[in-house]
C-alpha cells in the first residue's frame, strides 16, 4: 500500500466520522426544532430550524465535495443516521411544516 493510498483512506476516514457526527447533529436539532414548534414555542422553533438547516446544508456541500461510490458512502451514512426519515429533507420538511403551522397561528392570534 503506497503512502498515497494510506493518506487516502485516512482522510476518507476522517470525513466519514466528521459526516456521521454533523448528521447525528443535524438530527437532534431539527428535533428540538419540531418539538418547539409543536409546543408553539416561536422563537425556540426559529432558532433550531436555522441551525439545522445550516447543518444539512454543510452536510450537502461536504457530500457534494467528494465523487462516484465515496460520494454515495457519504450520502448513505448520512441517510443511515437520521433513521426513519427517508431523506435529510424528509426531516428538515417536517420541521419546516410544523414551523409554518406556529407561524399561521401567530399571525391568527395577532389579527
Amino acid at each position: 500500500m503506497s503512502d498515497e493510498d494510506v493518506d487516502r483512506e485516512s482522510y476518507e476516514c476522517a470525513v466519514r466520522e466528521k459526516l456521521a457526527t454533523q448528521a447525528q447533529l443535524y438530527l437532534e436539532v431539527a428535533n428540538k426544532a419540531l418539538e418547539a414548534a409543536k409546543r408553539r414555542n416561536v422563537r425556540d422553533s426559529h432558532r433550531y430550524y436555522t441551525d439545522a438547516h445550516g447543518l444539512y446544508e454543510g452536510a450537502l456541500v461536504a457530500i457534494g465535495r467528494e465523487e462516484g461510490s465515496f460520494s454515495d458512502e457519504l450520502l448513505s451514512i448520512f441517510h443511515g443516521v437520521l433513521g426513519h426519515y427517508d431523506t435529510p429533507s424528509c426531516l428538515l420538511n417536517e420541521t419546516v411544516e410544523a414551523y409554518d403551522l406556529v407561524h399561521q397561528e401567530r399571525g391568527q392570534q395577532d389579527e
